[in-house]
């Protein structure tokens, strides 16, 4: 996982109707799995050749992802590092630090204040960060050194991982951190509850000076603290579906 964004549903155009694919995988961060996942859930005839040719998703887990000008500007302009020397690149949130690994010996390591501004706009309003739409997700959180965590959210997801490993594909261990999972997806559900409120307030603020706003505060406290909004009611409806990643803590 690279960080850097990519619009992956557009090659599925090529995929399917230049080269004639007909069983894809689609990889990529949560957004693409959902954008994929409607695809999928969609009725529309036109879309049809979407659906029989998309056979599994998967997403990593993914805290922000970043336009191309991180490469360009940030790290081959501003750290004078070119471009063809960048082996890979690992976010790691809870140290706050972009770590740019080299090809060769070294690595660059860049605070993430640096790299804030090259996230993609439509990141600060994401709600998924653990893959949810995905039939498999996969990533860091939760997993012991030098292994990723796995979530089969889907019966697909987990016959494609019985298969793996049963092919010898992949090697499984036991140990996982179930609460830094949970913990992972809590802080995004913190940060969505704190827009929602800031946007309430927005609201409320505007009512004051035109009475006709009356309703959309209502409509929107309704959201937040009434019988479906309230908390309880939007974590059973966040895992109602989840399936197996119920059992992995998220």
């Amino acid at each position: 996982m690279q960080y850097l964004w990519a619009p992956v549903l557009t090659a599925l155009n090529e995929a399917i109707f230049e080269r004639q694919l007909s069983a894809l995988a689609i990889v990529g961060p949560p957004c693409a799995a959902q954008g994929a996942r409607c695809l999928l859930d969609a009725t529309n005839a036109r879309l049809r050749p979407y659906r029989d040719a998309i056979r599994l998703i998967v997403a990593a887990f993914c805290s922000g992802m970043y336009v191309p000008g991180l490469v360009s500007d940030l790290i081959e302009r501003s750290k004078g590092v070119p471009r063809e020397r960048v082996r890979r690149l690992a976010v790691s949130p809870t140290e706050g630090t972009l770590t740019v690994t080299l090809w060769g010996d070294g690595e660059l390591s860049i605070p993430l204040t640096e790299v804030q501004p090259f996230t993609r706009r439509g990141c600060a309003f994401c709600e998924d960060y653990l893959g949810g739409a995905a039939d498999l997700s996969i990533g860091a959180i939760g997993a012991p050194p030098s292994h990723a965590a796995v979530i089969a959210r889907t019966s697909l997801g987990e016959m494609a991982l019985r298969n793996a490993w049963g092919l010898g594909l992949l090697e499984l261990c036991a140990e996982i951190d179930r609460e830094a999972l949970e913990a992972a997806r809590a802080d995004k559900g913190r940060r969505l509850e704190a827009e929602a409120l800031a946007g309430l307030h927005l609201l409320m603020l505007g009512a004051l000076s035109d009475p006709g706003k009356r309703a959309q505060v209502k409509e929107h406290f309704a959201r937040l603290y009434g019988p479906r909004g309230s908390k309880a009611a939007r974590k059973e409806e966040e895992h109602g579906g989840c399936g197996a990643c119920a059992g992995a803590g998220c």
